[in-house]
């Protein structure tokens, strides 16, 4: 305000926003029907596919018959009359979950082996997609992916939980009941066998890492598709994410989403889809707190524009673009923060300190993501003050201290070197389950940008320009405008050459002062003389 007053923050967002209101509203409207069909539904196109229905005998991928009568509650699970059975809940999306995959199968082969090799009572193994079969999962409480359960002969309830990385067969026959771990350590079954990759063996070789994959030229992602799989990650996280269990959301939740949706809100692009939703989840949090139907239905209001990932997500995988539409919406949210900060700090007044908005997101992150080693991860880095965080997103004891676009920029940078941190490890789990050896050119090549596609990110010594790095992150993750331009105008600007015997040595002159200094010298001394 031109009168010194303290600036209303919501005010001045909401008219920037307003302009874009009415189109936003009318382009909406004129979306196809069928997008607005809810995403709660099994029947969604981009998960359709589940982990194990070819080549992973003897698991039973659990696909319900297209005409029963309560798909939701099947007989392995609900019914009495069942023999002992082993069940993996997990999510098609989840990183983890497919890279469980072949070691499930290998357990799975070994229970049979010892089974048959010891006449035992047999146990029937199964995998249930919650992606598409949620409500069985919130009947079991399955909070996060994979998760392992035992169900004792005609019963239905839950006999024993495994952890999936720590799964042997013998634990499962043991915790079954059908014979001790001491009884079982005499067979004659290999137990090494369930903890081995069987390269050779059908099923654990064939099914492709997500990470695995490098896009073509035409998986290259455009600046639309980059915000419409942030959207869809946003929307998909909203859905399948918040009530992983029946009833309304505990307290600390319930905050924890209050202050995501007030950070969405505050800091995403003008005329962006997500800001009208946050926007309208935030005026009717009392109601969609109380659960998972009352949150669609605000939801259902906000048509998508597309219903699946871009190829640069997904690589062409059937059931996968969530979490890089997840990364790619929280480094929008980072780089808005700076944004928005620039367009409204007076001297005294932030849109939100970053210490407070990486708060929020890590506790979206706790709250509300699933893939359960992936959150440990995140979190542990977190409050383990990596990258130094706690020393670069702090709160300012003095209230008078400078407040600078670079002290921001260390959100957006943080997070980067958070998400590269990621791909190192993604990269190095990879190898250790190829029983391959990693180089130092494996480690640069799992780091983003890429060299070829930002120069001027990567230093001579190797190590990051944060200018340029938040430059370029600025220039993928907001919308174009004049200060893109020069950005990447800045990027594409050509490298300086340095020469090592140059830099090295007083030689670093340009030839023509060389030329100067070699006749002006005797001169000197021989005038001096």
């Amino acid at each position: 305000p031109d009168d010194g007053s303290k600036p209303d923050i919501n005010s001045v967002q909401n008219k920037l926003r307003g302009a874009d209101k009415e189109a936003e509203t009318e382009e909406e409207d004129d979306d196809d029907d069928e997008d607005s069909e809810s995403s709660s539904s099994s029947e969604e196109d981009e998960f359709v596919d589940t982990l194990y229905q070819n080549d992973a005998k003897p698991i039973i991928d659990y696909i319900a018959a297209p005409n029963a009568s309560d798909p939701m509650h099947p007989d392995f699970l609900y019914g009495p009359n069942n023999g002992h059975r082993m069940v993996e809940f997990y999510a098609v999306w989840c990183p983890h979950c497919r890279h469980f995959r072949g070691h499930y199968i290998q357990v799975a082969r070994q229970v049979k082996a010892i089974i048959k090799d010891n006449n035992l009572e047999d146990v029937t193994i199964y995998a249930v997609a919650c992606n598409m079969y949620k409500d069985i999962c919130h009947d079991f409480e399955i909070g996060g992916y994979p998760q392992i359960r035992l169900f004792k002969a005609n019963s239905t309830k839950v006999a024993a939980q495994v952890n999936y990385w720590e799964i042997h067969a013998f634990d499962v026959l043991s915790l079954l009941g059908i014979q001790s771990a001491q009884d079982l350590a005499s067979h004659k079954t290999d137990p090494a066998l369930s903890l081995k990759e069987d390269k050779n063996s059908e099923g654990s070789g064939k099914w492709k890492s997500v990470e695995k994959a490098v896009p073509s030229k035409a998986q290259l992602r455009s600046k639309e598709d980059m915000f419409s799989d942030a959207y869809l990650s946003f929307d998909f996280s909203l859905r399948n994410g918040v009530f992983m269990q029946k009833g309304a959301l505990p307290d600390k939740s319930a905050t924890a989403l209050y202050e995501w949706l007030e950070l969405l809100k505050r800091s995403t692009p003008v005329g962006w889809r997500v800001t009208p939703v946050a926007t309208e989840l935030l005026k009717q949090f009392d109601k969609i707190k109380q659960g998972e139907k009352e949150l669609v239905e605000v939801l259902d209001k906000f048509p998508r524009p597309k219903k699946k990932w871009s190829q640069s997500c997904t690589h062409g995988e059937a059931g996968v673009g969530y979490t890089c539409g997840l990364w790619e919406l929280f480094h929008i949210v980072t780089v808005g923060v700076v944004e928005w900060n620039l367009m409204i700090y007076d001297g005294e007044h932030l849109i939100l300190s970053t210490e407070e908005s990486s708060r929020r997101l890590r506790n979206f992150i706790e709250h509300f993501f699933a893939c359960n080693e992936c959150r440990m991860n995140f979190i542990n880095a977190y409050d383990q003050c990596m990258f130094d965080r706690c020393h670069r997103l702090r709160e300012r004891d003095d209230p008078y201290a400078k407040n600078s676009q670079e002290e921001w920029m260390e959100l957006p940078l943080w997070l980067f070197e958070t998400h590269n941190a990621v791909n190192l490890r993604l990269m190095k789990e990879r190898a250790k389950r190829e029983q391959k050896s990693w180089t130092h050119r494996d480690e640069v090549d799992s780091q983003w940008p890429s060299v070829a596609a930002c120069p001027r990110c990567w230093r001579e010594d190797g190590a990051w320009d944060d200018l340029y790095v938040y430059k370029y992150m600025r220039s993928e993750y907001w919308p174009d405008d004049g200060i893109t331009t020069l950005y990447r105008e800045a990027l594409n600007e050509p490298l300086p050459v340095f020469d090592d015997d140059v830099v090295a040595s007083p030689r670093s002159m340009p030839p023509v002062l060389l030329q100067i200094l070699a006749i002006s010298v005797p001169l000197s001394l021989g005038l001096y003389w």
